[in-house]
């Protein structure tokens, strides 16, 4: 803008040399510009000359004044984003304290600063829902739409700050009344589906993880985790029920989605109760192969009918055929071993895990377990607990 006023000024400028030669012209030599150049071209370049020194010291003085206001004007700007954010946190505690006047009056500064508007628009809608006024809801809720992730923010505050307190059902309906913005936030949608989870809302996670699908506003490996937690949500609510072929269907479909360890454990759980103990003795064998875990161990026990210490030992040894170099591995090995009372056998397999994690707490106290059971040695026993 300020540009096309100074070409705009020089152009004015340059009229006015150029009239005020004309009308005086015996303040040049006309016969020396004569000899030398014809008369219009003089004219042209002794009007650009005259017109770049004045512009030159122009632009100077129009560049000084201009940049005095605006020192002012970002100071006040300053000013102005401090007042919004201080009026939009003190008209959110009032409307907590259903002071609604006194909110709707704080929220004023904070709607006309672009930083707080979003927030503070949807603040505004809620009050107007509260007073009953629903031209100024749908009014607000329009300019929502066209604010990028105010309502998004908004609910997710809202939904925290009930679960904060302990008031589940508080964050379940804060969570329905945002479903119709999931499109707009996909954040905004993880935070509703975990919400229906926790509160046991089966119906209605489902429902959030539906709109989240059709709107495609996940990656498709996070949307099947979704689905996987959804599936084993429905399974683990059916086995409360007692209704043990659906939850092994929902087991088995959760697995199949996402095949990971805790989707594992339940679907051989199920299994077992079903008398599919060969079957879950297969998926855990599986399971330990792609991720070690000492949860699996337990499990597989239940697999067999009577196991006793040595037995135990066997069926460890078996399960960790794959990958029995592992730590995790070596952990349980030693563990089994020295249930079973076979000292040098969980020895070899200590030292081993040694050489990977010297400092670990299992080790340490297993080492410590170790030297009281097999040496009755307190004093080196003490030693490995006090590291």
């Amino acid at each position: 803008m300020f540009r096309i006023i100074f070409f705009i000024l020089q152009a004015v400028l340059a009229g006015f040399v150029v009239l005020w030669l004309v009308r005086h012209p015996g303040m040049i030599d006309i016969d020396w510009l004569d000899y030398h150049l014809e008369m219009p071209i003089a004219l042209f370049l002794g009007a650009a000359f005259l017109v770049f020194l004045t512009s030159l010291f122009l632009f100077k003085i129009l560049r000084f004044i201009w940049l005095i206001p605006g020192k002012f004007r970002d100071r006040y700007n300053l000013y102005d984003r401090k007042k919004a954010h201080v009026n939009l946190m003190a008209a959110i505690s009032a409307y907590e304290n259903e002071n609604l006047e006194r909110a709707y009056e704080l929220l004023n500064p904070a709607l006309q600063n672009l930083e707080t508007k979003p927030i503070a628009t949807f603040f505004a809608s809620l009050i107007a829902q509260k007073q009953g006024k629903v031209s100024e809801v749908q009014m607000y809720l329009t300019e929502l739409t066209r604010l990028s992730g105010g309502e998004s923010l908004g609910y997710q505050r809202l939904i925290a700050q009930e679960h904060e307190k302990g008031k589940n059902h508080n964050a379940a309906d804060y969570a329905r009344q945002a479903l119709p913005y999931i499109a707009y936030a996909p954040k905004l949608g993880n935070v509703i589906f975990d919400t229906f989870l926790s509160c046991g809302l089966l119906e209605d996670a489902e429902q959030a993880f539906q709109k989240i699908a059709h709107c495609k506003l996940l990656p498709k490996e996070k949307l099947m985790r979704l689905g996987s937690k959804l599936a084993s949500a429905k399974s683990q609510a059916a086995l409360d029920l007692q209704k043990f072929q659906c939850a092994l269907q929902e087991a088995r479909k959760a697995y199949d989605i996402c095949p990971e360890l805790e989707q594992a454990l339940l679907y051989a759980r199920l299994m077992i109760l079903q008398n599919q103990s060969r079957q879950a003795r297969k998926l855990l064998e599986k399971t330990w192969k792609e991720t070690p875990d000492p949860k699996i161990i337990d499990l597989y026990f239940t697999t067999y009918d009577v196991l006793d210490s040595f037995a135990k030992y066997q069926m460890v040894e078996k399960l960790v055929q794959e990958n029995s170099s592992h730590p995790t591995s070596l952990l349980a090995r030693a563990r089994a071993a020295m249930t079973a009372e076979l000292w040098g056998v969980a020895r070899s397999h200590l030292q081993e895990y040694q050489g990977h994690y010297p400092e670990d707490h299992c080790f340490l106290t297993l080492m410590a377990e170790y030297e009281q059971r097999a040496n009755h040695d307190t004093e080196a026993a003490l030693r490995w607990l006090t590291k």
